[in-house]
């Protein structure tokens, strides 16, 4: 795990944990069917609060365009708009972002 905050967060689950949700909530969202009757999104604000921080807006899809983001440095738009179920358009339109740190490297102050 190299994420120092997750790794903080892991530290003191219960031995064998890998999931951050609960197995009690998960097993009592789950259907054959797919996932019903949960609504993920006040759980995870819970999440956030326990941990400490302010929720930001937007929860899900911040998380999904930070994790569209970094999944299209290392591997082709089209293979990451694949594996996450939407079209390079979308992708471009609503969840890829621009960092800090692509400023730094387009301006010669960074590899």
């Amino acid at each position: 795990m190299t994420n120092p905050l997750m790794a903080k967060a892991f530290d003191p689950a219960p031995e064998g944990s890998i999931y951050v949700v609960e197995s009690g909530y998960r097993r009592a969202a789950q259907t054959k069917s797919g996932w019903r009757n949960c609504n993920m999104r006040t759980q995870f604000m819970r999440i956030v609060k326990r941990a400490g921080l302010k929720p930001w807006p937007r929860l899900f899809h911040a998380m999904r365009g930070s994790r569209e983001t970094a999944l299209a440095r290392e591997y082709p738009i089209r293979v990451v708009t694949s594996w996450l179920g939407n079209t390079v358009s979308v992708a471009i339109k609503h969840y890829l972002q621009v960092a800090d740190d692509d400023f730094a490297r387009a301006s010669g102050g960074g590899a």
